[in-house]
């Protein structure tokens, strides 16, 4: 991308920091907040520089980079080297992740080997490198050229030695081989915890795994082993023995499910604590030869197996290990691929929706090969997932209503294949159900009912989760305030003011268990409407095909709590209340007791509230005829 400097004739190195992120950078929480003072990006490496070592495989640079003043964000990092006579190469590139941290940049000597098409015996002795990082727009800063690191050439040193039992006086030694250079392994042990190691084996480079057998079964015998090429000998492994080996909590309910025609995914239940991770192993059903095919890391439980054949079975099974030893191995788990592969969904986004209060989850279909989608979530990070919903067939989106405040949720999604198999899930994405309070009451209004003492007050609930509302007074001119709370669902309260001769001010807010909501608009006693407006426009139909009027009319009040109706016939020439509706009612069938055939009949409403009723609407009169 740049071709300034590229052609300096050294090696330039990265170095990735893999087993402690030493303070790799000061600003990972978020290199892009605005530290940097100047209209430059700037990037400080602290080791290595010049003149220092390196090994064979990771290490580490210990570095800080800021984007420039007011700068749009810091994107990616590249890493050049060069050695000799031969023209810089660019090793690789990291990139900034979504959150704005910076990432942890390394050379492996796998990649320079890679890189510049050397085998590692061939490696040079002498590198150099630089940096150089872009930010989103493209503007970028190249660090300065460190010079003359010397390699190490000596192996990396095998880790992750473990010891099995396989009868009272033979054991499987199981290790992992780091180094792409070694020439041969030295096994080496000792008799009892006073002896002396000594050598006792020479074994091919590649080697990760041998059947010792040891003289007596009352012994403690120790065991580690180390790398060695013409560079010298790698650190030893740690160190085992036949007292710590075959410990307990070994893997169990292992299940082998193919994802399709190429890969398999394993679960198991983890039933020990303090492991360093766990070693999967595979063969063919038919076989007794297993190979491993990966390790996963402590309290992992799932692990997915790739580049197989279709329509092949294979048995796997699981055995945690710790630093000196190892568990037993898990139950046998069998099945079988199928005969193709259907791609996984993509592109899966979740995100909380404050208007419906649900987790809204959308991804890419990219297959008419499924049947639908399961939804599968999990608590937390550490959690193992579990199916949470099926979807039909070419649905990309799901809404999860069943979620609790303050809460991070981790979602992904698989199809489930016309064959029957779950594909690979999709990527993962999290969402945070945030601490919602129930929505504000609005349109809060206040009535007199009494000069200067009594006052209602009404509003709109436009909340259906609240556990009651709360009503602040406040007295003009002073910071007396008094709270009253109400129960849920209530749109009305009437309240005595303490002194007809001061105003005082009300809003009104709901509550959820402590979680408040804002306030309604306020209101005051000196704005106070007087009184309760009668209804209008009453009128009396008769019902078709049955014996019942219908009576509708007009609410112009804002602040009742119901209405009261009335009825009179010439059979009984006094008005007497048949029913009370409640507030904002507008219509009311009356189908008796009372009413009967060539009947004349008076109706009559009004409004009213808790302290006062309102005059009555106009009489509305029917004839009712067979």
């Amino acid at each position: 991308m740049i071709n300034q400097c590229f052609l300096y004739y050294k090696f330039f190195v990265t170095i990735f920091f893999i087993g402690s992120l030493i303070s790799c950078v000061d600003n990972v929480s978020n290199p892009n907040d605005n530290i940097n003072k100047t209209n430059e990006i700037t990037i400080t490496v602290y080791s290595p520089i010049s003149n220092d070592s390196l090994h064979m495989g990771k290490n580490i640079i210990n570095y800080t980079s800021l984007d420039m003043l007011n700068g749009v964000g810091l994107s990616t990092f590249q890493v050049f080297v060069g050695y000799d006579q031969i023209s810089a190469q660019l090793l690789q590139s990291f990139y900034v992740d979504e959150k704005g941290n910076i990432p942890i940049i390394y050379i492996h000597s796998d990649s320079l080997e890679k890189k510049l098409n050397l085998s590692p015996y061939n490696l040079p002795s002498i590198f150099n490198y630089w940096i150089t990082v872009y930010d989103k727009n493209g503007n970028y800063k190249i660090s300065p050229t460190f010079t003359n690191l010397i390699l190490d050439k000596k192996p990396e040193a095998p880790t992750n030695l473990t010891l099995t039992k396989i009868t009272s006086t033979s054991y499987n030694l199981f290790w992992d081989d780091n180094s792409s250079n070694e020439d041969y392994y030295e096994l080496w042990r000792k008799d009892g915890v006073g002896g002396v190691y000594q050598k006792i084996a020479t074994l091919s480079k590649n080697t990760i795994s041998k059947n010792e057998n040891v003289y007596s079964s009352s012994v403690n015998y120790f065991f580690k082993i180390r790398a060695t090429n013409v560079y010298g000998n790698s650190k030893f492994s740690n160190e085992v023995s036949i007292a710590n080996s075959n410990i307990d909590g070994a893997p169990s309910n292992l299940v082998a499910q193919a994802l399709g025609a190429s890969r398999i995914q394993l679960n198991w239940k983890d039933n020990i604590s303090g492991e360093l991770g766990f070693r999967i192993q595979r063969a063919l059903t038919e076989s007794l030869d297993f190979v491993q095919i990966g390790i996963v890391a402590e309290n992992v439980t799932e692990f997915v197996d790739e580049n197989l054949s279709a329509n092949t079975e294979y048995k796997y099974h699981v055995a945690a290990f710790t630093s000196s030893s190892q568990t037993n191995w898990s139950n046998l788990s069998y099945t079988t691929t199928f005969n193709k592969d259907v791609p996984a969904p993509t592109g899966l986004v979740a995100n909380f929706n404050m208007t419906v209060k649900a987790v809204e989850l959308h991804w890419n279909d990219n297959t008419t090969l499924e049947s639908g989608s399961i939804i599968e979530r999990k608590s937390s990070a550490g959690d193992e997932y579990v199916d949470l919903a099926y979807t039909d067939q070419n649905v990309n989106s799901f809404f999860d209503y069943n979620v609790e405040n303050n809460k991070i949720y981790y979602y992904r999604v698989r199809y489930l294949a016309n064959e029957g198999f779950r594909t690979q899930p999709s990527n993962e994405d999290t969402a945070y159900v945030p601490q919602i309070p129930p929505k504000a009451p609005s349109n809060l209004k206040i009535y007199e009912f009494a000069a200067g003492s009594l006052y209602g007050l009404t509003w709109t609930d436009n909340s259906d989760d609240e556990t009651s509302f709360q009503i602040e007074r406040r007295e003009s001119g002073t910071n007396n305030f008094k709270y009253i709370e109400i129960s849920p669902n209530t749109t009305a309260y009437n309240d005595n003011a303490p002194s007809a001769s001061n105003i005082y001010y009300y809003k009104i807010r709901s509550n959820r268990n402590g979680l408040y909501s804002a306030y309604s608009n306020e209101v005051s006693t000196s704005g106070s409407t007087s009184g309760l407006i009668a209804p209008s426009e009453l009128k009396a139909e008769k019902v078709v095909s049955k014996l019942a009027v219908n009576l509708s009319w007009k609410d112009n009040s804002s602040n009742e709590l119901g209405f009261i109706i009335e009825r009179m016939s010439t059979d009984n020439p006094t008005y007497v209340e048949i029913k009370r509706v409640g507030p904002n009612v507008k219509s009311f069938e009356d189908n008796g007791p009372g009413i009967y055939y060539t009947g004349t009949f008076y109706y009559r409403i009004k409004a009213f509230n808790g302290q006062s009723e309102s005059a009555y609407s106009s009489v509305a009169v029917i004839n009712i005829q067979p």
